[in-house]
């Protein structure tokens, strides 16, 4: 029986990845160095927290300064570009809108920081839906290992195979999975090229997405 629903943020609830990017190019280039773009366009890998992309980019490019103060510096580039507006992924706000009127639970478990998941909720006016929002900062261990959803399933007292995970990168996949949760895999244009195995189901779009699907599942 399903009884929550887990929302991941970058990607999956915003189209985020282009301006992930962009932050993560800034800052390299605050540091002399030219940035190098992965198969789907962009710096940083997809579905994983921001300082285990820079542990990698710090030592891909013999970085003196340190993965944090790197960290640090792109959360600073990236809150700006999200203060000039976010725009909701097709369905999303559809979809929540479905999920109120269902006996079902919600949070956001997201690899970004607390003060960036508030700021994305204050801008899609979603800041009083969720029963839970999960950081990366509450858990050890990023995507694509499963503390995050558990974590999720803990705060909203629902055992994780009652749980459904949406998400939109492997990672994210995969870390649901492992959580013993089902996992709806929603790719976008940075992700489509990712191996979704472990996904119950892949859809094109939150807007093929409703409450009898989930409960299905």
């Amino acid at each position: 029986m399903i009884e929550a629903v887990i929302f991941d943020m970058d990607g999956l609830m915003i189209d985020s990845e282009g301006n992930e990017s962009i932050s993560y190019e800034k800052v390299l280039r605050e540091h002399g160095v030219e940035p190098r773009f992965n198969e789907a366009g962009v710096v940083q890998t997809v579905g994983i927290k921001s300082i285990d992309n820079w542990k990698r980019l710090k030592k891909e490019h013999s970085l003196a300064v340190s993965a944090e103060e790197l960290r640090v510096r792109k959360t600073e580039v990236y809150r700006e570009l999200l203060e000039k507006g976010v725009q909701a992924q097709a369905g999303l706000i559809e979809l929540i809108a479905d999920l109120e009127t269902a006996p079902v639970k919600k949070a956001v478990a997201s690899s970004s920081l607390r003060d960036t998941i508030g700021i994305v909720m204050g801008q899609l006016g979603l800041d009083t839906y969720f029963d839970a929002i999960v950081s990366g900062q509450d858990v050890e261990h990023g995507k694509p290992a499963p503390d995050i959803y558990l974590e999720a399933a803990h705060q909203l007292g629902v055992a994780p195979e009652n749980c459904v995970a949406l998400e939109d990168a492997s990672a994210g996949v995969q870390a649901a999975h492992a959580a013993g949760m089902k996992v709806i895999a929603v790719p976008n244009r940075y992700t489509n090229t990712h191996t979704f195995d472990e996904a119950d189901l892949v859809v094109a779009s939150l807007s093929d997405l409703n409450w009898n699907t989930i409960r299905n599942l």
